[in-house]
């Protein structure tokens, strides 16, 4: 039984700072031209019950989850499955105290498929080589890892609830400890595995060296088969459907693997239909697109319209269709762009439209500490403070979270309302047929009063006269720390909990005619019902070991890319921003950890 000892007098928790956010750097980034008209030049009258949009099929709380680049995963989850790194576990409790479902946490990437299994390694993971080449592009390193990090995830799936998806290595598809892995794997976390995602990219095989150029896709189901089959014969014969695939992002296509011959072969152990995308790479020197390209709902929906055949295959497979990996760019990143409110926008947005078009889930990347686009950055060997960072793309997690919770046993369902603006959206969250919840986007850069949208929708004749909401909010959308979400904020060093008062606001609806002035840039979740607004108001009780939590240190990033759409890494420059805060803690007894006892949820 793990015990995280609390304090046993009251204290001051004083949060380490560091420097300051350097000020937005707007003629490198500069923010996009706000809409002409003005959105504040019209209502937006919605309808809430559209005959000729059918909604999505029913879409998890969960739905938006977290991806952690295998090579660093021993800087996320603490090196010891005892002193587990409590910031980290704050931040998931955040997501399961509004979803009422644990987050979903994939481990895997371009590292996943170098790595290699040693029950008997001294330590959770060792990294043979990596580095940067000679364009300061990171060399994905060779991998060991032992069954201390299943102990660590066990750890975390017992306080959070969290499900897990593990990347098994399809490179090396023969590997004897491939096997064992999965036994250790199994053993530790149970049914809290969501599925084995075989194979990271395997249609970028070829371009790595990690097969021969005649590399095909019949080739890559052969391969497939036999190391699916293999493991099914060790530990899953009673149970077949356990794996995730194709998970492929550059040179092939899901719906290309899925008639070549993987939906007619593999269907009696797929789990679930996995792919990797994400908006824009990195990875070349092609042109990439800052604010405006993020802030567009034609880039977003084209986006989201990725692979329409292949999700439409998963739905009628009866599977869920997984975008295991995504992120605003692949490659680190766009400095200025992924690390700011814009991420927060782009994400909540872009999800939204992912759920509306079947997704199941949608898991945003994080890698080493070059990385800008990551959730949440743990602290460096390198910096002077033990504090973590919150990223603005963090509070994406819990704005959808408590978006598409359900006030019933039934799963949320998800429209496109359909403003038919390049800036804004309206999406309206659904239980059957009813609409329970509104989000709105206003995507406009500034906080500019012009740009005030005023939207407009009725409540049912004999439903309630008012509405609850909740607002996500920054001054501009180059943002990085001021950011708030219902009045309470991380900061920026941030021990994963939400301080300040949260605020919940009503707005009287008078003949059931609703008018609500959405700011810019912001995102408004509205609660429909009295069974939704009972629901509004959240709180966790945060995990805070006594002492001070040892310094973690993110020291490798994972691979490059060579395609447009692709993933992960290129090296960069480690951003800096401010916000110390201190806060006075209560008396707290010590605390036997089991998830149901050690996590108090009011939900």
């Amino acid at each position: 039984m793990l015990v995280l000892q609390a304090p046993l007098t009251p204290y001051s928790a004083s949060i380490p700072s560091g420097p300051p956010p350097a000020a937005p750097n707007r003629t490198a980034q500069p923010l996009p031209s706000n809409p002409n008209p003005a959105l504040g030049s019209t209502s937006f009258l919605l309808d809430l019950a559209p005959a000729n949009v059918a909604p999505s099929i029913p879409i998890p709380a969960n739905l938006l989850g977290i991806s952690i680049e295998l090579s660093v995963a021993d800087e996320y989850l603490g090196s010891d499955p005892q002193t587990p790194s409590f910031q980290f576990l704050n931040y998931l409790a955040n997501i399961r105290a509004r979803a009422g479902v644990g987050p979903i946490v994939r481990i895997g990437g371009n590292t996943q498929d170098t790595a290699e299994y040693a029950s008997n390694l001294d330590g959770i993971i060792r990294k043979v080589g990596g580095g940067l080449n000679a364009a300061g592009i990171p060399i994905t390193p060779h991998l060991v890892y032992s069954d201390v990090i299943f102990q660590s995830l066990k750890t975390l799936v017992n306080l959070t609830d969290a499900r897990i998806v593990w990347g098994v290595n399809m490179v090396n598809n023969t590997a004897d400890f491939t096997l064992d892995m999965v036994e250790h794997l199994q053993k530790s976390v149970g049914d809290s595995l969501e599925h084995l995602l075989v194979g990271n990219e395997p249609d970028r095989y070829a371009l790595t060296g990690n097969r021969p150029a005649s590399y095909s896709i019949d080739t890559y189901l052969d391969e497939l088969g036999a190391l699916t089959q293999s493991i099914i014969n060790a530990a899953y014969a009673d149970d077949m459907r356990q794996f995730s695939a194709p998970s492929v992002c550059c040179s092939w296509t899901t719906s290309q693997i899925l008639d070549a011959g993987m939906r007619s072969r593999f269907s009696d152990r797929l789990k679930a239909i996995s792919a990797i995308k994400y908006p824009q790479s990195l990875c070349q020197s092609d042109a990439v697109y800052g604010h405006a390209g993020y802030l567009n709902m034609t880039n977003i929906v084209d986006f989201a319209m990725y692979d329409v055949a292949a999700v439409s295959t998963a739905v009628e497979m009866g599977l869920p269709y997984v975008l295991a990996e995504t992120n605003t760019a692949s490659c680190v990143g766009v400095a200025g762009v992924s690390d700011t409110f814009t991420s927060a926008l782009w994400a909540i947005t872009a999800s939204l439209e992912l759920a509306y078009r079947n997704h199941s889930a949608v898991l945003l990347h994080n890698g080493g500490a070059n990385v800008l686009y990551n959730v949440f950055h743990p602290p460096t060997r390198n910096t002077t403070t033990t504090a973590w960072r919150t990223a603005p793309i963090y509070y994406s997690l819990i704005v959808l979270a408590e978006a598409l919770r359900s006030t019933s046993s039934e799963r949320s369902r998800v429209r496109n309302l359909g403003l038919n603006e390049t800036m804004a959206a309206a999406y309206g969250v659904y239980e059957e047929e009813t609409p329970v919840k509104l989000v709105l986007v206003n995507m406009a850069s500034s906080n500019d009063q012009t740009q005030v949208m005023n939207v407009e929708f009725d409540l049912p004749a004999n439903g309630n006269a008012a509405v609850s909401f909740k607002t996500l909010t920054a001054a501009s959308v180059d943002e990085k720390a001021n950011i708030t979400w219902a009045g309470q904020t991380l900061s920026y060093y941030s021990d994963g909990t939400l301080i300040g008062t949260e605020d919940v606001q009503t707005l009287a609806c008078p003949s059931q005619r609703c008018t609500l002035r959405v700011p810019a840039p912001s995102v408004i979740l509205v609660f429909l019902t009295q069974q939704a607004q009972s629901k509004a108001s959240v709180s966790a009780s945060a995990f805070e070991p006594q002492g001070t939590n040892n310094r973690q240190l993110v020291l490798d990033s994972n691979g490059s890319r060579g395609n447009r759409g692709g993933s992960t890494s290129k090296g960069s420059t480690r951003r800096n921003a401010g916000c110390a805060r201190t806060r006075a803690r209560p008396t707290l007894p010590l605390l036997a950890v089991l998830a149901p006892l050690f996590v108090s949820l009011s939900v």
